[in-house]
């Protein structure tokens, strides 16, 4: 059974993540600190909306520079990965991927929008659809 924690590779609001943008000496620590506390095998990182915590290329996708696996071009993240791993806990990654681009699929495919009440966790600039 996984007993473990979630946390976010997002760039975002402080009190929505703990370690997007510390070095990595820092997640070792936070990780060791949290093992001597708390019995858990799993740890899952969460990237999602356009403020992705992985560096990529994708045009649509943005590369914020105070994120720690940005500045490493994703170095942060693998190293993260392996520690754990040594450590003997399995590691998972939660994505969101279902997105479409508004001005070149109209609003046919369009089920629901949320406007302003999203920006308190997110800062975007669109409004979020589905």
């Amino acid at each position: 059974m996984l007993r473990g924690f979630m946390d976010q590779w997002v760039p975002t609001r402080r009190y929505l993540n703990a370690i997007w943008d510390a070095d990595i000496k820092d997640v070792f620590k936070t990780i060791d600190n949290l093992s001597n506390e708390i019995d858990f095998n799993n740890f899952t990182f969460y990237s999602k909306w356009y403020t992705n915590g992985i560096k990529s290329t994708l045009p649509f996708l943005k590369n914020n520079d105070n994120c720690s696996n940005v500045r490493t071009d994703n170095q942060w993240g693998r190293d993260i990965i392996d520690y754990l791993h040594e450590k003997g806990m399995s590691v998972g990654l939660m994505m969101q991927l279902l997105t479409f681009e508004q001005e070149v699929w109209g609003s046919a495919p369009v089920i629901g929008q949320w406007g302003d009440e999203i920006f308190e966790f997110a800062q975007i600039e669109a409004p979020v659809v589905i």
